[in-house]
């Protein structure tokens, strides 16, 4: 799965670095970093680009950051992104967007993994330990025909 990290301070750019090493260690995830003070025009001017070529987002930031950047793009979670939102001091990893079909949790529980941070998920299923209708059926293969159902 290809991830954007994207940080915005410098105790950020340091976590973002690490997820960088950490990520070419276990093969698990291609993660390339973005550092806001880097981009002519902020993260903010790059945001559709970073959708269109990555499978999923971490935010090295506070989660409004997060939250006011994605904000134009949110589809549905057939369509968004896994967005993932660790705070500076990588205490905390949390699965904001995409939590299923995206693969938001399962990055959550991996950045926490690594970065010895504690993973937030906040998907019911997830929490009462009981597999996602989405996530079976990925995993089977089948189609859901009405995803709000």
């Amino acid at each position: 799965m290809k991830i954007a990290c994207i940080s915005f301070t410098k105790r950020g750019r340091e976590v973002g670095d690490r997820l960088v090493k950490l990520s070419c260690k276990t093969n698990e995830y291609s993660i390339t970093h973005y550092i806001n003070a880097e981009i002519h025009g902020g993260i903010k001017s790059i945001i559709p680009y970073l959708l269109k070529e990555y499978e999923g987002l971490i935010f090295v930031s506070a989660t409004g950051i997060a939250v006011r950047l994605m904000k134009p793009y949110i589809i549905d979670k057939t369509k968004d992104p896994a967005v993932v939102v660790v705070d500076d001091g990588a205490k905390f990893a949390i699965s904001l967007l995409s939590g299923h079909i995206g693969g938001a949790n399962r990055l959550a529980q991996w950045v926490g993994s690594v970065l010895k941070a504690i993973p937030v998920i906040t998907t019911a299923s997830d929490n009462r330990g009981i597999e996602s209708i989405d996530i079976f059926a990925m995993k089977n293969n089948y189609h859901i025909e009405n995803i709000e159902a």
